[in-house]
């Protein structure tokens, strides 16, 4: 995109603000807490971590760590990356990288609740309407 679109790499904030400082500890804060996150939401997972979905594995549920808080702290941690990325170099395809992200995320998401509806069931289920998709409290299961 960056060669077909050269414009797409300008920053968007082309002028220095004061406040420009604040804006890139704000993101590098976001992309490297991001990046821990990361890696201690895959450590939680231990030995049930996957990459995609693997149907015939019922490697057992993690609720512990930030799992307590969050369903999805891998997913959400690789949106705090994004978002710190994309505050750090404010372009018109950081943005279109933070919003493809977030729908792929979304659809990932989805299909990784519903292999684990049929997994775990009632487990899963009692479990989602305690906690939240990405943050405590919201997305819950009704």
């Amino acid at each position: 995109m960056a060669l077909a679109w050269p414009k797409s790499l300008a920053r968007l904030d082309s002028t220095y603000h004061q406040s420009a400082e604040i804006w890139h500890a704000t993101g590098t804060l976001l992309l490297f807490g991001g990046i821990v996150l990361l890696v201690i939401a895959q450590l939680d997972l231990g030995a049930s971590w996957r990459i995609g979905i693997d149907e015939g594995s019922s490697p057992g549920l993690v609720t512990n760590g930030f799992y307590r808080f969050c369903r999805n702290p891998i997913f959400f941690a690789i949106l705090i990356v994004l978002t710190g990325y994309t505050v750090l170099l404010p372009t018109r395809l950081s943005l279109a990288l933070l919003l493809g992200g977030f729908i792929g995320i979304r659809q990932q998401v989805l299909a990784a609740e519903a292999y684990l509806l049929r997994t775990y069931g009632d487990v899963y289920r009692a479990y989602a309407r305690r906690v939240g998709r990405f943050v405590p409290a919201m997305g819950r299961l009704r």
